[in-house]
């Protein structure tokens, strides 16, 4: 039974902590990434918002329309379409921060993951030299 050699365990030790250093970067740079567009998605929104409630009063000036209760009724249609819009934009930040901890997680199991297994190979390979040895002796 042929067991991998120190170097080779280092490598494979090495490789997999260069790779979770990379996965980490990767996140971090996704997570800035998404707070960067979720504060310009939130700017975007509330600019967009203003200038729909700026434009309803020129839309019901018209014979005596600002008082007959459909001008007050566009801007609670706004002010909701305002709040679907906001709870939209957050439910996919909320998503995207999920899948940013489940790739998170990920990338630990897999570390630790090699690493026990690392721990098991070596643990079998001593157990096996020490058989051997003991048959010798």
């Amino acid at each position: 039974m042929a067991y991998p050699t120190y170097q080779a365990r280092a490598e494979g030790i090495d490789a997999r902590t260069t790779e979770y250093g990379y996965g980490i970067d990767d996140i971090q740079r996704a997570s800035e990434r998404l707070d960067r567009s979720s504060a310009l998605e939130g700017f975007q929104l509330s600019q967009n918002f203003k200038d729909t409630l700026r434009r309803i009063p020129g839309a019901f000036n018209q014979r005596g329309m600002l008082d007959s209760g459909q001008h007050q009724r566009a801007r609670e249609r706004s002010y909701g379409a305002q709040q679907m819009a906001q709870m939209g934009a957050m439910t996919s930040q909320e998503e995207a921060r999920l899948q940013l901890d489940r790739q998170r997680s990920m990338l630990e199991e897999n570390l630790y993951g090699g690493l026990e297994s690392d721990s098991i190979a070596n643990a079998m390979r001593r157990f096996t030299l020490t058989q051997a040895l003991q048959g010798m002796v």
